[in-house]
């Protein structure tokens, strides 16, 4: 954990064709971070990360950088946060 508390976390998983189960865990168990944002480059990242909805935190698949790192940015009391 940062030494000044929980921070957003962002993901950046690139193109992939596989996801351990080790990986899978840290990702669903962690609460070090306020939200988690898993980006990919395609279609399968979506696929393998499906699992994400299980996870501890608020967290959300992208494709997109930018928008990644708004949502991870946003005030997380201006709107629910809906898992993906």
């Amino acid at each position: 954990m940062s030494p000044r508390g929980k921070r957003p976390l962002l993901v950046h998983i690139g193109l992939v064709a596989r996801i351990t189960p080790e990986a899978k865990q840290l990702l669903v168990e962690d609460t070090s971070s306020t939200r988690v944002a898993i980006l990919s480059e395609d279609e399968v990242g979506r696929v393998l990360t499906a699992f994400n909805h299980r996870s501890a935190m608020p967290s959300r698949y992208f494709s997109n950088e930018r928008e990644a790192i708004t949502w991870l940015t946003e005030d997380p009391t201006r709107e629910a946060d809906a898992v993906e």
